[in-house]
């Protein structure tokens, strides 16, 4: 999917604590707090371009902050 007008940054991957449903629980907490800034999230998968139909990682979480000035008040814009 592309968006040619949109313009977003890709900060970190974070690997979430194996130990359960209630670590991985936490640990979205934590980022759910951490993150609050960025107004929309996505989950992508990550592939190799030598086997593009088979995911190396799956349902990775993306953090990402959009010019969007309804649901991100914090962008910070050049204009």
């Amino acid at each position: 999917m592309s968006h040619p007008n949109l313009f977003t940054s890709l900060l970190f991957l974070v690997d979430l604590p194996s130990g359960g449903p209630e670590k991985e629980r936490l640990a979205m907490e934590y980022l759910e707090r951490r993150e609050w800034q960025y107004d929309l999230k996505t989950s992508i998968d990550f592939y190799r371009e030598d086997d593009p139909l088979k995911p190396v990682v799956t349902r990775c979480l993306v953090f990402t902050s959009t010019p969007c000035k309804l649901s991100n008040k914090y962008w910070a814009s050049s204009t």
